[in-house]
């Protein structure tokens, strides 16, 4: 199961989606709406993303992960969309496997690798719900008043209203 959605997450309901009988462990991350980011103060965020898109850089991480260990038997993330309220769930990975070092690892790997971030964006401040890529830089032909050293971070981008600024979200998915 790899899924956006708008509707609010379910931890128990991903976790029992991967339960199988041939699983010792079921390993859940979820990921969570702060009140601070960067100093600042978060009111709420705000998600947009390209389902399909993301959808399937999710799955290509689950297959990632089946190929890695063995021993995993199911793989489930979820992400959600819209309007998330201080302390709500924005992302939920969930695995199951042999063993529990399986579980842990295979969970890390899917919730940090983030490659599907690529597709969930964040509004453009000018407010003209234009698409800014946060993976990237600010398009072509646009120049950057911000620079970073090292290899681009990926990130699920959203804005901080009231903050003038986006968070970045460690991360992954439930309907």
């Amino acid at each position: 199961m790899y899924h956006i959605t708008t509707e609010p997450l379910n931890p128990e309901a991903l976790a029992e989606a991967v339960t199988v009988p041939e699983a010792g462990a079921v390993c859940v991350f979820l990921g969570v709406v702060r009140a601070e980011s960067g100093g600042r103060r978060v009111l709420h965020l705000e998600y947009e993303a390209h389902p399909e898109m993301a959808e399937t850089k999710m799955k290509e991480i689950g297959e990632e992960v089946t190929r890695r260990w063995r021993d995993v038997q199911r793989v489930a993330m979820v992400h959600r969309i819209g309007r998330l309220e201080i302390g709500e769930p924005s992302v939920i990975v969930a695995v199951s496997a042999g063993h529990r070092q399986q579980a842990f690892e295979a969970c890390h790997l899917a919730g940090s690798g983030s490659a599907y971030r690529e597709a969930v964006r964040t509004p453009s401040r000018s407010g003209k719900g234009a698409w800014k890529d946060l993976e990237s830089g600010p398009g072509p032909g646009r120049r950057s008043s911000r620079r970073r050293s090292g290899p681009p971070r990926p990130a699920i981008g959203c804005s901080c209203p009231g903050t003038g600024s986006w968070s970045r979200s460690p991360a992954a998915p439930i309907r």
